[in-house]
């Protein structure tokens, strides 16, 4: 409704960034012109694979991370009722979640066995401080959003942690995971699909070990100094286009 204020601003700009395709084309609808795509970065010094856990781990439990709020469209509703089937399979697996309480999520857990909500865990709200070795206490890490991410950096931290990350084909999402490279993309929002997707990466241990390590190295070419290297030079085209405009 602002577009008529904040329209001929917009064309008088030099440059313009979106962090992924699916950001140029949320903002596009209204803005059209042409983007440039500069993801957000993520700090590859803070996480890291040698980050002391912060939840003690356990070889003989898969322990899966939920990093997000109570939000149905974030997926923990999918997720806990995925790890209701996974245990199905995998008894020993457990949940680990973070950023939403027990009660905010009561009525989805009552439709779980008992043994599956016993093997669930709330951290709550965490100190940002402590994110870091969240990740590193998982195996792996599950986003199972259903739509609205312009990028999902979390998947990124996870990543950037040694976690392959283990999500819904979404867009924004697919700019960052490259599917059984770096992590494992479900492609269709489902309980059984996303069950079957953290059955098949927790079960093959080689396959987890390459997609950490590559999921790292992906993780390392969003790092902030290469992010605002390439925001350096993106102003520097624009100030150019200036000048030979003014």
């Amino acid at each position: 409704r602002l577009r008529f204020l904040s329209g001929p601003a917009f064309g008088r700009m030099h440059g313009r960034i979106a962090v992924s395709e699916a950001a140029r084309e949320s903002i596009a609808h209204y803005f059209p012109g042409e983007f440039e795509i500069i993801p957000n970065g993520v700090d590859t010094e803070r996480f890291h694979p040698e980050v002391k856990p912060v939840v003690d781990r356990d070889e003989n439990r898969p322990t899966i991370l939920f990093v997000g709020r109570a939000d149905p469209r974030k997926g923990l509703p999918i997720l806990i009722q995925a790890f209701d089937r996974l245990r199905e399979t995998m008894p020993e697996a457990r949940l680990l979640v973070v950023g939403v309480e027990r009660d905010e999520v009561a009525s989805e857990l009552e439709g779980v066995s008992s043994t599956t909500r016993a093997s669930i865990e709330f951290a709550g709200y965490a100190d940002p401080a402590d994110m870091a070795g969240y990740y590193t206490s998982c195996d792996v890490f599950c986003s199972p959003a259903t739509g609205q991410e312009s990028q999902g950096i979390v998947l990124l931290e996870a990543m950037a942690a040694g976690r392959p990350p283990v999500a819904f084909a979404i867009p924004g999402y697919r700019d960052v995971v490259q599917h059984g490279v770096d992590g494992w993309l479900v492609d269709r929002i489902g309980v059984e699909e996303l069950a079957a997707g953290l059955s098949t990466i927790l079960a093959d241990r080689v396959a987890l070990f390459r997609m950490a390590e590559t999921g790292r190295k992906t993780a390392l070419g969003f790092s902030w100094p290469s992010v605002v290297e390439r925001l350096e030079r993106h102003y520097a085209k624009a100030l150019e286009i200036k000048g030979r405009n003014a």
